[in-house]
């Protein structure tokens, strides 16, 4: 009985580490599909605007999982007023990002680093090819 608990045992860890590290490439999978679409979005954007629409974008994927603010969301930023005071907004936050934010917007910062690290990491990685 003890050598099939401990086989019982074994295949549940198994499932465990299979079950997480399944979880964990399909994250990074959709954060790389993730940036990929903003580096095809942001190709379009002025340089000097590029860093506060890329926290924009974030900010507002991270605002749209929620059904409810999706329409919304999407009206908004059709609406160039909006657009621009958001920009702004970004750019007040990308120079003091140690500021007193939301958790959203922390999130989004967190996720602009990462971003800006696979930029990086994608531009080298074309000067090697």
């Amino acid at each position: 009985m003890d050598k099939n608990l401990m086989i019982i045992i074994g295949i549940a860890l198994l499932i465990i580490i299979g079950m997480v590290a399944a979880v964990y490439f399909i994250k990074r999978k959709n954060i790389t599909k993730f940036f990929e679409q903003i580096s095809i979005h942001t190709k379009q954007v002025p340089k000097s605007k590029k860093a506060s629409f890329i926290l924009l974008m974030i900010t507002q994927t991270l605002a749209g999982s929620n059904k409810k603010t999706r329409a919304s969301l999407s009206a908004n930023m059709n609406n160039q007023k909006f657009v621009e005071v958001q920009l702004l907004k970004m750019t007040k936050i990308l120079k003091d990002p140690t500021g007193d934010h939301d958790k959203r917007t922390m999130q989004a910062l967190d996720l602009f680093k990462k971003y800006q690290a696979w930029e990086e990491l994608m531009k080298a990685n074309n000067k090697a090819v």
